[in-house]
């Protein structure tokens, strides 16, 4: 991240502000920015969990799976041309 900011964000410093403050507030926004997208992350991490683990949709995929593997079982058991 170091080599982010030191590269990158020194292009959209006006030229009239002081670098410091402007530098600190653009890694503030990106700190912010970040805070915000791993905490929509995890909430839809446990949205997701809570949905994967209904009985239902548990039992739907076993039953995926399971025809899968089985397909997959039987491609190598034909006999070949």
């Amino acid at each position: 991240m170091g080599a982010f900011h030191v590269s990158v964000l020194p292009q959209f410093l006006p030229p009239d502000t002081s670098a410091l403050g402007m530098g600190a507030l653009l890694a503030a926004g990106h700190a912010g920015l970040s805070v915000l997208w791993f905490t929509l992350l995890i909430v839809g991490a446990v949205v997701v969990r809570r949905w994967l683990q209904r009985p239902r949709v548990d039992r739907a995929i076993e039953g995926t799976t399971g025809l899968v593997l089985i397909g997959l079982g039987l491609r190598p058991a034909r006999p070949s041309r």
